[in-house]
């Protein structure tokens, strides 16, 4: 900034007005303000220190901010390895611990089943030589056996002779002695026996144990082979920390370099800018005490131009009041010299008031009127009464096809079939009621809250050809003294109507309740009193529909009154899908261009009338 200035110094001083004065030895001097200059010039010198030390300020941010960004990177690229590092380093344990624990079973399979073989050869040549053995045993208990028949037939033979030879002693003898053989041999089969079943327990309890062995051993195997693999995971783990330890430190140990280095830069630019700060202060003190030895010398010349300029203002302003005060003592004097002057200027002054006050009171009473012709009254909260540039509008936009055409109002309304029919019902005949100048029939709308009454109101208006306004029961009490002032008002702004007007009423049960309610108050006495006066005859300008959820509070006489009532339930499942559809369409199909549900039109398609 300084180097851009310097060429421009000669010029700007060049152009500086000179001031010249006589001292009063009769010296004529001329002098400039340079002092001025110098002023701007170190202002401009600063002010580019200063933005040079912004623009360094700015660059270290951004490589500060830089610097944190890559330290960042660095950090994340540094977890998503290690994570990858040990999610392989998982997997190849767990496919090292799967191999190998195949490769044992198959090699304990391959042994089991050599061990099966080889037992049950020698199982098979045992029980072969045990069979044959029976066999043999057999053969000879067969033998014995026949051998023991023919002693017995030779025994019997010898028993009748005994008894023939009338029971000798020695045949007795005999026969015990038979006796005792046949004992014996009967211990040597059951001993036979018994011993069989031992061998067979034997042979059982040892391929009992040689299982439980095999098993102990597999899982003596599966211990080593878990162990070896954690002690192998934790040495891997322990690896893989003392690396990223190993990363983080040289990453600490770089980014404390950079810091420092940052740093000592930032002190030399600091300082580099502290010692041009200094000049400048020394120049700019140096230049200050050179202006203030101008002054000084230059006082009394200042002093004396100073002065001469204050009396040339107080002479201008004095001049200024004097022929001020001359003009109004003037007028004053001609106004109050005369009295045709004076009775001038007073009925100036009152017509002038007297217009204000007209304008005033005009202004309200025209307000009035406008707001008696065209205003709505003040308990209609909705209407759709438009003027007969918006209804060329509207049926222009119609004509266009920008608006749906008349007869399509319910096309985007749910209600259950039997629902649909009967507003349809009461619409086409209010429709033809109003065509023919017919009077028009009065109706009651009930149900729970959020079935749909309102829409459907301001829906059955449109289709039928009506203005509709919207009012609330619950408006009516605030009123008190003015609530029959306002329904009288109401009634005259529906009169007024070309097409006529459907009166909803929502809320009825908050000021038409029935009169036997002991709690019921003057006014709203007098507000009931209102409404069965205005409803009492029947009319084909405007038509009455009330909406309640507790019918039964109403009064008699209001029922009377009413010719339809239409029941607005609950929607079953049809009905919630087809608004859910229908809420698809128009709300989510429609602005993103996305395919419309088919069923939804089906749903929504107006059901024909039953004969």
């Amino acid at each position: 900034m300084a180097h851009e200035l310097k060429p421009v110094m000669p010029t700007a001083v060049g152009v500086l007005p000179e001031r010249r004065w006589t001292n009063p030895k009769g010296v004529t001097n001329q002098t400039k303000n340079v002092m001025l200059v110098r002023d701007t010039h170190l202002l401009f010198a600063a002010l580019g220190a200063l933005q040079l030390l912004a623009k360094k300020a700015d660059v270290w941010d951004e490589g500060i901010e830089q610097l944190f960004k890559d330290n960042t990177a660095i950090v994340t690229e540094q977890d998503d390895n290690r994570r990858k590092r040990e999610e392989l380093l998982e997997q190849l344990v767990r496919v090292v611990a799967k191999v190998e624990v195949i490769q044992f079973g198959f090699a304990k399979t391959e042994e089991s089943v050599a061990r099966v073989e080889g037992a049950m050869t020698h199982y098979k040549q045992v029980q072969q030589e045990r069979y044959d053995q029976m066999l043999a045993s057999a053969d000879m208990l067969k033998n014995k056996s026949i051998e023991q028949d023919l002693s017995i037939a030779a025994f019997q033979e010898d028993f009748r002779a005994a008894v023939d030879r009338e029971a000798r002693a020695d045949l007795t003898e005999k026969r015990k002695q038979t006796e005792a053989e046949l004992e014996v041999q009967l211990v040597k089969r059951s001993i036979e026996k018994l011993r069989w079943e031992e061998e067979q327990k034997t042979i059982t309890l040892r391929g009992e144990e040689e299982r439980k062995k095999d098993e102990y051993s597999t899982q003596k195997h599966h211990e080593r082979v878990a162990f070896e693999t954690a002690q192998k995971k934790a040495a891997d783990l322990e690896l893989l920390s003392q690396q990223e330890e190993s990363n983080l430190r040289q990453q600490q140990q770089k980014h404390k370099d950079e810091k420092e280095l940052l740093e000592l830069r930032l002190k030399s630019d600091e300082r580099r800018a502290e010692i041009g700060l200094q000049e400048a202060v020394e120049r700019a003190k140096i230049e200050e005490e050179g202006k203030i030895k101008a002054a000084r010398e230059n006082e009394d010349v200042n002093t004396r131009m100073m002065q001469a300029e204050q009396a040339e203002k107080r002479a201008q302003m004095l001049a200024a009041i004097q022929a001020t005060a001359e003009v109004a003592s003037d007028w004053v004097h001609t106004v109050f010299s005369s009295a045709t002057n004076l009775a001038l200027l007073i009925g100036s002054i009152v017509t002038c008031l007297g217009g204000i006050y007209l304008v005033r009171e005009m202004a309200i009473l025209l307000r009035e009127q406008l707001n008696k012709r065209l205003g709505r009254p003040s308990l209609v909260r909705m209407t759709n009464r438009r003027g007969t540039m918006q209804q060329v509008g509207i049926g222009l936009l119609r004509l266009l096809r920008l608006r749906p055409p008349h007869g399509a109002e319910f096309n985007d309304v749910v209600l259950h079939p039997r629902l649909r029919q009967q507003v349809m019902r009461l619409a086409d005949a209010t429709s033809s009621a109003k065509k023919r100048r017919m009077p028009l029939q009065h109706a009651m709308f009930y149900g729970p809250p959020g079935t749909g009454k309102t829409m459907v109101a301001q829906r059955f208006a449109e289709y039928s050809g009506l203005e509709y306004a919207i009012m609330s029961g619950g408006d009516v009490a605030p009123l008190e003294e003015q609530a029959v002032t306002e329904l009288h008002k109401l009634f005259r702004w529906v009169h007024r109507s070309s097409r006529g007007v459907l009166l909803f009423i929502d809320e009825a049960d908050a000021f038409l309740a029935s009169r036997k309610n002991t709690g019921m108050s003057e006014t709203m006495r007098n507000a009931l009193t209102t409404m069965l006066y205005h409803t009492g005859t029947p009319s084909s300008q405007f038509m009455l529909v009330i909406a309640t959820n507790r019918p039964h509070d109403l009064d008699s006489a209001i029922l009377d009154r009413l010719d339809e009532s239409v029941e607005f339930g609950l929607p079953d499942i049809d009905a919630r899908k087809g608004m859910v559809q229908l809420y698809y369409d128009k709300y989510i199909a429609k602005p993103l261009r996305l395919p419309t549900v088919s069923a939804a039109t089906t749903m929504l398609r107006k059901p024909p009338r039953e004969a």
